[in-house]
Order: structure tokens, then sequence, then C-alpha cells
């Protein structure tokens, strides 16, 4: 039996790749031309937008797993479960100052916190 040869097959599989990105770069287009080649190119803008989109996501679930952490430990244990309460409700009481027409829901935000950490 004859050796396959493998730089054909190589090829046969480039083409096909190509194939395939021409067609989602055509659907992504909205051009129905086959004869058409579209060739994206990339800028130096979109590549620093997408990198710093990048930079805040990874920034982003930092801060979420910081803050699951504190809240972990302050379900855990009571000298900081107080702490926090502490800190909630004065920062409940000082929105209360800045925005007077919802002072009902800041004292129900405040019962509710005294009741369920104490």
């Amino acid at each position: 039996m004859a050796k396959f040869n493998n730089t054909l097959m190589k090829k046969v599989k480039e083409d096909q790749a190509a194939y395939e990105e021409q067609e989602e770069l055509r659907k992504k287009h909205k051009i129905k031309n086959k004869n058409v080649v579209i060739v994206e190119k990339s800028n130096s803008l979109k590549f620093v937008i997408s990198t710093l989109k990048g930079l805040i996501i990874v920034f982003i679930l930092i801060v979420i797993a910081f803050l699951l952490f504190v809240a972990l430990t302050a379900l855990c244990y009571p000298e900081p479960r107080h702490g926090l309460q502490t800190v909630y409700v004065k920062g409940i009481e000082e929105l209360r100052t800045y925005l007077p027409n919802m002072e009902g829901v800041f004292n129900k935000l405040i019962e509710l916190l005294k009741f369920g950490l104490s």
C-alpha cells in the first residue's frame, strides 16, 4: 500500500479552514457573493479595547473573589460580623442623610441588619 502524502493533507485542511473562516466572515458582514474574499485587518484601537476589556473583567473577578472571602469570614466569625454590621448601619445612615425621601426604606434595612446579624 502506498504511503499517504501528509503535505497534501495539510494543504487540504488549511484550505478547508480558510473556506470556513470566509463563510463566517460573510455571515458577519452579510455578504452573499461567494466570489468576494473578505480580509479583516487588525486595528490597534480594537486591540487596545479588547485588552482593556479583558483586564477589567479580570479585575472585577478578583474583587468579587475578595468580597466573597470577606463575606465568608464575616459569616464564620462573630467579630468581623459585628464590624461589618456597624459599617453597614453607618453607611445606611449616611445614605439616609443624602436621600431623605427614602427614609422608610433605609429604616427597614437597618432593622433587618440589626435583626439578621445579631
